[in-house]
């Protein structure tokens, strides 16, 4: 079985560049279940990632990245219990001379990740997250800690939010972030110049969250929460370098709310496709 992302050979965690943390966390998953799945699923199908980039004309290497063992999650621990566990394994395995790529999981983790985040960085950072919902409900469910319901908490630390590619959502969704004043960019209605001036009055350092529902479904159905009219990867690398343009530091990334298909390996692929190329962007 392949557990390394491109199926590296040579592993050495010294000398890699880029760090990937499997976190399978997945309790709160309200339409199509299987995101715990998602890291073994799209490791696995990574291995036939091009090393080679022909637009910067840059190698990569296999031993440039390396995989951190998964997060297990007994089932017995509760909902709170599972976030202090990530929490905690995200403090243990942070490296400033090492780029942490995390990769879901339920939209959740991006909670704990944050809360790791706040801990460790001297500096402060603001949160880009690319969605298709607001995510900003107190509660779903009967949970507050949902994924319907993340954005709202990590908003709670006094953590400055900037949504891109949002499309639905409640009445309690919009309202609170226009209250708030949450700045939100709404799928199609995306202004480069905007978009620009909105990074440039933020902090240096920006962590990245990547639901990959924020992609058009013809693009991807293979999430949680598929919504139509969203976004492409070229708009998604579009947004990407005007963060490496501006001058940016990206300290952190997660990939969530992908759902593998059985039978259609290629919807993993894609995934692993749109993260490395995050990773040819930003870094």
């Amino acid at each position: 079985m392949v557990d390394t992302f491109f199926d590296s050979e040579n592993l050495s965690y010294k000398e890699s560049k880029y760090l990937i943390l499997p976190i399978p966390y997945e309790r709160t998953t309200s339409f199509v279940k299987g995101t715990a799945k998602a890291p073994e699923e799209i490791i696995k199908n990574s291995f036939s990632l091009e090393l080679f980039d022909s637009y910067s004309e840059r190698e990569y290497k296999d031993e440039d990245f390396f995989t951190l063992k998964s997060i297990e999650f007994p089932k017995k621990l509760n909902i709170e219990d599972s976030l202090d566990l990530i929490q905690k394994k995200v403090k243990e395995n942070f490296k400033e001379d090492k780029h942490l790529i995390f990769l879901g999981g339920e939209h959740t983790i991006t909670l704990p990740i944050i809360r790791a985040y706040k801990e460790l960085l001297k500096e402060n950072f603001s949160l880009l997250y690319f969605d298709a919902h607001y995510d900003m409900r107190d509660s779903y469910e009967g949970s507050k800690f949902s994924h319907a319901c993340v954005m709202r908490r990590i908003y709670e630390e006094g953590i400055k939010l900037t949504g891109v590619g949002i499309r639905a959502g409640s009445k309690e969704d919009y309202e609170f972030s226009k209250k708030e004043g949450i700045k939100i960019f709404k799928a199609r209605e995306f202004k480069e110049e905007i978009f620009r001036e909105r990074v440039k009055s933020i902090e240096k350092n920006i962590y990245i969250s990547v639901d990959f529902d924020y992609f058009d479904p013809s693009i991807l159905p293979a999430v949680g929460t598929p919504e139509i009219l969203g976004e492409t990867i070229e708009d998604f690398t579009k947004i990407l370098k005007i963060i490496k343009e501006e001058g940016k530091r990206v300290v952190g990334m997660d990939f969530v709310e992908f759902s593998p298909v059985k039978g259609m390996p290629q919807y993993s692929y894609i995934a692993a496709s749109i993260m490395f190329e995050a990773i040819k962007i930003l870094y």
